[in-house]
């Protein structure tokens, strides 16, 4: 790691702590050294309790601005989704990602050289295949990342009490849009075929799909009779945690009433039923009537 930090000379630059302008008129504009050359070659990382784990070196003929290819992660670029995902996900579970960076009269010399080192001791995100964009499944390439960097977390601090370990499994996909988080609830849950295709295609309210996913559940984990707050709290702080009382999916509409039989609300998709003198439901799955 060593070699690593002499490769980069004097002139590294962390990107997480850019100089500060000290000129009123500026305060809180940052301030780098401007290029003399546009090739560079560049190495990302993240760090915990002060140590940095590199985890992917690449080579640029546009200087830093290929850092904002990372910040845009569009899945037709697979290499840009692939470390733009990365950092997503490693920001999203708390730690500090930075670049250190080189002007390189080289680059692909340099790049190969800084990344030989690295697979010495490091597992490389450049070495995670990559995929056709026109075939490959989003959601699926994106949870391979998620494997490889937990897989590389564990590995780095073996031992130790990682902010990974402390993560619960939903801040894990903190940025996976709410249609992803359905349909990772679809996979994990529902079972049924008729009932899940239901709820991916039918069920397009968020009153509808969330207290059919709570009630699930809830009547699996044996509770045959649950409240409302039950239904709250499993959609809060287990399957929406980072969605729930934002838009797509207010509280103020999961409207959980809605969904009992006997309602002229459901919209034709019930699955609740409310147990006669309380305040409880039952689960009941979708019971498709006409709306």
């Amino acid at each position: 790691m060593h070699d690593i930090t002499r490769f980069f000379g004097i002139i590294i630059m962390s990107l997480s702590h850019p100089k500060e302008c000290n000129m009123p008129l500026f305060e809180g504009f940052n301030d780098i050294e401007f290029p003399l050359y546009r090739d560079i070659v560049y190495a990302i990382y993240f760090r915990e309790h002060d140590k940095d784990t590199y985890f992917y070196v690449g080579e640029s003929s546009r200087h830093i601005g290929r850092i904002g290819d990372y910040l845009s992660a569009k899945f037709s670029a697979p290499t840009d989704f692939k470390v733009g995902e990365t950092i997503k996900y490693l920001l999203s579970i708390g730690y500090e990602v930075g670049v250190k960076y080189k002007e390189s009269q080289s680059r692909k010399v340099d790049e190969k050289s800084v990344l030989d080192e690295l697979r010495k001791n490091n597992k490389m995100l450049n070495d995670l295949p990559g995929y056709d964009y026109k075939t490959a499944d989003e959601r699926q390439e994106r949870l391979k990342i998620h494997e490889f960097i937990r897989g590389l977390v564990r590995e780095e601090f073996k031992g130790e009490n990682t902010d990974l370990e402390n993560a619960s499994e939903s801040n894990k996909v903190i940025y996976e849009t709410l249609p992803d988080v359905k349909k990772s609830l679809a996979d994990l849950y529902i079972t049924d075929p008729v009932q899940k295709d239901i709820f991916l295609h039918r069920a397009t309210q968020f009153k509808q799909w969330a207290n059919f996913i709570a009630g699930l559940v809830l009547t699996r984990e044996g509770k045959e009779e649950f409240s409302l707050t039950e239904i709250q709290e499993i959609l809060k702080n287990k399957f929406i945690p980072n969605h729930f009382n934002r838009p797509g999916a207010s509280e103020n509409s999961l409207l959980t009433h809605d969904m009992e039989i006997n309602s002229d609300y459901h919209s034709g998709l019930p699955c609740l039923q409310r147990i006669a003198g309380t305040t409880r439901y039952k689960f009941v799955g979708f019971n498709i009537q006409d709306s």
